[in-house]
């Protein structure tokens, strides 16, 4: 599933990026914003918020299954 990815990457500073992989997509993170706080996960159709991650609670998956 492609999506919409929001990123707090400092106290002031948020990004966007369109995701394939969000496995890959937190390496990137890791490497370029070393200190980013969460991501949040958006339906790229939709917009609607799917879900969202943590520096600490982290993706598992490539992909995020939807119903």
């Amino acid at each position: 599933m492609n999506v919409i990815t929001i990123t707090k990457v400092e106290s002031d500073k948020f990004v966007k990026y369109h995701v394939t992989n969000l496995l890959s997509f937190v390496k990137f993170l890791d490497t370029k914003f070393p200190n980013w706080r969460y991501i949040n996960v958006f339906n790229k159709d939709t917009q609607k918020q799917i879900t969202s991650f943590t520096c600490k609670r982290r993706p598992t998956q490539r992909t995020i299954k939807t119903a």
